[in-house]
């Protein structure tokens, strides 16, 4: 309901946005869940014994999902169907955290309790070797970026300052401003983990696909996100990271020689990723 151009194009007033789409929504949810025929008489559609033809799969339907920045009324209306809630980061707006409480709100005054595995957080990265060269590889494309949303009424969400124009964005400081993550793996790590600390838990982190760059370094992002971050949370890697800190600090101690007398070793005794990032 924010997006300057759609109301222009579709010739909507401001009062009539949230009201419509929370009556929407409401109408949906009850032709989803209904066994019989409904009938509606509202503000915006009126129709009498309507039903759909092919039920959901899921029981007792199928799941729906709303982004919502920061709107009260659109975060109750989240926690009231028991609606997945993407959540954008964005260092310019009241931090999700906050706007948590709205859920819980909503679903209580429907009889329910807000559940935290419907919480997705978005937000963009891009992953390389080193931040340098990530930072590199899409600077052209965040500036490409910022200059369009600039130029729909968006620049709000950009700016370190008000009044400042677009010519003095860089890509630095647009995804300081974005909470974007551009950097290693490491960095991508850390960013979920303060992420998680922040809100108390969150359902999962989706990532906003992006053209600043070329196809194959979106894909090694990707390859490396899933890689080296995706585990850590999974825990699928977690035993390899408990036996390393083991190895380390055996190695410390002295209990653990990596002398082979002047020959060659294969042996690493760092984390290639993490020296990479620092």
């Amino acid at each position: 309901c924010s997006l300057v151009t759609d109301k222009m194009l579709f010739n909507m007033e401001n009062a009539n946005l949230y009201p419509m789409l929370h009556e929407a929504i409401d109408v949906i949810v009850r032709l989803l869940e209904a066994d019989e025929p409904i009938s509606h008489h509202g503000e915006f559609w009126q129709f009498d014994d309507m039903q759909l033809q092919l039920r959901s799969y899921q029981n007792p339907r199928l799941p729906l999902a709303m982004p919502s920045a920061a709107t009260p009324a659109n975060l109750e209306l989240i926690g009231k169907h028991d609606m997945i809630w993407m959540s954008p980061a964005d260092k310019t707006r009241i931090q999700p955290e906050e706007n948590w409480k709205h859920v819980v709100k909503g679903a209580r005054a429907a009889g329910r309790e807000a559940n935290r595995d419907n919480w997705r957080i978005a937000t963009y990265m891009h992953i390389a070797e080193t931040r340098e060269q990530a930072m590199e590889e899409v600077r052209a494309g965040i500036l490409r970026e910022a200059e369009y949303f600039s130029a729909v009424g968006l620049r709000g969400h950009f700016q370190q300052h008000e009044g400042q124009t677009f010519e003095d964005f860089t890509a630095e400081s647009c995804a300081e401003m974005r909470d974007w993550v551009i950097g290693t793996p490491d960095d991508a790590i850390a960013w979920v983990e303060q992420k998680v600390a922040a809100t108390g838990g969150f359902g999962g982190l989706m990532l906003t696909a992006h053209e600043w760059c070329d196809f194959q370094k979106i894909s090694r992002s990707m390859e490396m996100f899933s890689r080296y971050v995706m585990p850590r949370f999974t825990g699928h890697n977690a035993v390899y990271h408990k036996e390393w800190d083991r190895i380390q600090a055996l190695t410390e101690d002295g209990k653990i020689a990596y002398d082979t007398g002047g020959k060659p070793s294969n042996l690493l005794t760092h984390r290639p990723m993490r020296d990479a990032a620092e």
